[in-house]
């Protein structure tokens, strides 16, 4: 059989999606009728070393699977109780603007993010030490709006079951530590972040520990922001590019006269393992470990690499350690990525240019597109865009990847022997990263430069994935043709799906944990969205956790209106993202009686975006479409209220089509509803509606 761990890599992954989306029945009835088949073919063949290839390892992930997942429910069970946790420190301390955290292992093998207050309690906790803490077990949220963002299923990806805020003291029960070398690298992990606060400014220090180390937990979120949206993450998070450069350092370094060229791969591989640790064996460092390591192994032995095996190895690694990682959206593109650029770069490179600079264009731009082939249609349906400017970001950036990597090893090693020197490579650095940040600044302005899409079909995605296959590997062009033709009919079916006209009012209430937010659709197809919700947590984005998937998924990409009750956080967050993320027509919002941050930061986005601002109290009527009216009872300019001003002069309003209406509140409390009952009692009929928006604060 050839390549036998590429098919228990599939059967090992066919089992874990069997195990996640299937109940134990249909397994079994599953695996009994493979069974069935499989002990005919032995019987017939005597293929049995075949069938077991196939067979076990799709039975052990179930098995692995179903233990993981009795595991988690265990731990679940006991959300918001006071539980007293034992485990391991396995992490660096973080220090957020109100908390510490670190993560623990338990015993039963998974992890829990610690939260504690104090910083005695973090003072004397290093990486390594086994602790005992008292606190409240917070249970992960689940995704409460279709295809919303999934905490709990993310943190299975890194084996952590939830959380605990510490109410108690941070018990010491083992100080030595539990794994010296593991210990001694995080270390040196934590002295390399430091030195390089040391030796550059804070926003350059911040953004070469990204690219140096694949900590991206202290880059400003602007700057992250930017990143993304010129399709450059991946640039901030350690992978195969980084090794590359590792190697290349070590080679330069260490001569060979003296060393010797086997010395030299024997070093480059304990350097490799060294810092696969250091950054924490992200899932892209270990699949580029793995393949550096088996790559520059097989050199040793003097045997040729089978690429398709070592990615296998490194998968199948990932696996057993964690089966939900194959649901971690990073780990499914940094192997696509890596798959698509071995199927289709070496055919897009096959002409040549006699100018080495021309040379190197076109090969960065056909290494870019190959990377992207395989990667776009989970692109696409996860983050809901179209990466057009990956090719310009990769060509300008990505030279400079490559100094920032070999300039930042450099200088934190030499700053371990002496840091006067490091000061003076460390200067370049600097200059390196500000033009850096400087061009992927220009590059996010791009107009459509990271174009938005609606939420394909799942069934879509496969079937793409299915006809680029039938098109690689099938040789026959008839086969191709047909092929082409029926990807183009999903695609006409994917955009007939866009037309959302069903001559239907629909309203729907989104899910957005604390505050409100409403989505109206119209007869005639127009798109309102009444809040959006909020969050305390700066580093949660309601608008881009929940709002925007919600509306993209739902294939929509234009709102009508926004309507604003009030400008509390727990109402506007979310739309200042839509705003940023989406077309809006207009804003509807109630005359301010209080200018607030989150007022000035709505006017100045809509400025820049265009969005005509429509300011209304008691007495307006909006006309949305025919038959489809919405009437303003409040705020009243002659009444307004001076206690909880945002609050009781929130936006109150009647949503009315034909025989239905919908009452909004926003947020009024007592005061305000007493003073609407006394403005309209002579006009009751005004007040009545089918369904009555409670305001939260009345509950």
């Amino acid at each position: 059989m050839k390549r036998p761990l590429l098919i228990v890599t599939i059967s090992y992954i066919l089992g874990i999606i069997i195990g996640v989306y299937f109940k134990q029945s249909i397994l079994f009835i599953l695996l009994a009728g493979i069974t069935g088949s499989a002990f005919w073919k032995i019987i017939k063949k005597k293929k049995i070393i075949i069938i077991a290839i196939c067979i076990v390892p799709c039975l052990l992930s179930c098995l692995q699977i179903n233990n993981l997942n009795n595991k988690y429910n265990k731990m679940y069970k006991l959300d918001d109780e006071n539980i007293a946790i034992t485990g391991i420190v396995c992490s660096q301390i973080k220090e957020t603007d109100y908390k510490y955290s670190t993560n623990i292992k338990l015993e039963n093998k998974l992890k829990l993010t610690v939260y504690m207050n104090k910083k005695e309690d973090v003072s004397k906790l290093e990486y390594g030490n086994k602790i005992s803490v008292i606190g409240t077990y917070k249970k992960p949220t689940e995704s409460r709006n279709y295809k919303g963002y999934d905490y709990m299923k993310y943190l299975k990806t890194k084996k952590i079951c939830g959380s605990l805020i510490v109410d108690g003291e941070v018990k010491l029960i083992k100080t030595k530590n539990i794994n010296p070398i593991f210990t001694i690298i995080n270390k040196l992990s934590l002295f390399f972040k430091q030195n390089l606060k040391k030796l550059l400014p804070k926003q350059e220090a911040e953004l070469e520990q990204g690219i140096l180390l694949g900590d991206t937990s202290d880059i400003e979120s602007d700057i992250k922001d930017d990143f993304r949206k010129c399709n450059l993450s991946h640039m901030l998070a350690v992978s195969g590019a980084h090794l590359s450069y590792l190697v290349l350092g070590i080679n330069t370094v260490l001569n060979k006269k003296t060393f010797g060229i086997r010395r030299r791969k024997i070093l480059s591989i304990i350097f490799i393992l060294i810092f696969m640790v250091i950054v924490n064996m992200s899932p892209s460092v270990v699949r580029a470990g793995i393949s550096t390591i088996i790559a520059i192994f097989a050199t040793l032995i003097y045997r040729k690499q089978d690429t398709y095996t070592t990615i296998s190895i490194t998968l199948l690694l990932t696996l057993l350690n964690n089966p939900f990682a194959i649901f971690d959206v990073g780990l499914q593109l940094s192997y696509l990525a890596t798959l698509s650029i071995i199927i289709f770069y070496s055919k897009f490179t096959q002409k040549q240019f006699d100018n080495k600079v021309k040379q190197y264009l076109y090969e960065s731009a056909m290494l870019t597109l190959s990377a992207n082939i395989l990667i776009l249609p989970i692109t696409i349906y996860e983050f809901n865009t179209i990466p057009i400017n990956s090719i310009i970001s990769n060509l300008l950036a990505g030279p400079l990847l490559g100094i920032c990597i070999i300039l930042g090893m450099f200088t934190v090693i030499i700053s371990t022997v002496c840091f006067p020197v490091s000061k003076l490579i460390a200067f370049p650095l600097q200059i390196i990263l500000k033009i850096l940040i400087k061009i992927i600044e220009l590059i996010s302005k791009i107009p459509f430069g990271n174009y938005t899409v609606k939420t394909p079909w799942f069934i879509v995605v496969f079937l793409t994935y299915a006809i680029i296959a039938t098109i690689i590997y099938n040789k026959k062009k008839i086969t191709k043709i047909l092929t082409m033709i029926t990807l183009i009919i999903f695609i006409a079916m994917q955009v007939c799906t866009f037309i959302n006209i069903d001559g239907k009012l629909k309203i729907y209430f989104i899910d957005v944990g604390q505050g409100d937010s409403m989505l109206v659709k119209t007869v005639g197809g127009k798109n309102i969205l009444i809040d959006g919700g909020g969050s305390k947590d700066p580093d949660y984005d309601i608008g881009e956790k929940i709002l925007v998937p919600y509306l993209l998924d739902r294939r929509i990409k234009t709102l009508d209106y926004v309507i604003i009750s009030h400008f509390d956080e727990d109402h506007v967050g979310g739309i200042l993202t839509v705003m940023q993320e989406l077309k809006v027509k207009k804003a509807i919002i109630a005359r301010q009686f209080e200018n607030s941050n989150n007022y000035k930061k709505f006017i100045k986005l809509a400025q820049e975006k265009k969005i005509k601002v429509i300011v209304v109290e008691a007495g307006d009527v909006i006309n949305i479409e025919k038959d489809i009216k919405l009437k303003v009872l409040w705020p009243d300019s002659k009444n307004k209220i001076n206690e909880n001003v945002l609050n009781n002069n929130s936006l109150v309003c009647k949503l009315e089509y034909r025989n239905f209406s919908m009452m909004l509140t926003g947020d009024i409390e007592e005061i305000a509803e007493n003073a609407i009952l006394t403005k309209y009692k002579n006009n009751a009929k005004i007040l009545n509606a089918n369904i009555l928006k409670v305001a939260h604060h009345r509950l």
